[in-house]
């Protein structure tokens, strides 16, 4: 966080990043890209001394300093966790994220579909639908 309030106007643009993936919506552009990769690509940060997943560097830079570096001696010593994975019953599909799985049967399997009332354009999802309307 920038400490001079003074410079806050140069961090923040106001201009909206929206995700095209979900209704997430961005003020800056890489808080974008690191909401796709881990909310839609499962990117996952390995803890090589315990096997914990982390959703970004600094959630494993921070699980590393509170878990083994023995600040707190009675702390016990953490459980190894492994990535969820969220198998389509309908195909090969297979999503990291239970929100990602439900969007894929929707999409391929429910035929769920977002009619564009301004032309014969048909979406899958409703980011896309106002994607395109939006150009």
């Amino acid at each position: 966080r920038c400490e001079n309030k003074g410079n806050r106007k140069k961090h923040s643009s106001g201009k909206q990043h929206p995700c095209d993936q979900c209704d997430y919506i961005a003020t800056q552009s890489w808080h974008l890209k690191t909401h796709k990769r881990s909310q839609h690509e499962g990117v996952r940060y390995v803890c090589d001394q315990c096997g914990h997943l982390s959703t970004n560097p600094s959630g494993l830079k921070k699980h590393k300093e509170i878990m083994h570096n023995k600040v707190h001696s009675e702390q016990p010593e953490p459980k190894a966790k492994l990535e969820r994975k969220f198998p389509c019953d309908k195909c090969d599909y297979i999503a990291t994220l239970f929100d990602s799985l439900k969007k894929h049967k929707q999409s391929k399997h429910d035929g769920v579909r977002y009619p564009c009332d301004q032309c014969d354009h048909v979406a899958t999802r409703s980011q896309s639908l106002k994607k395109h309307k939006e150009s």
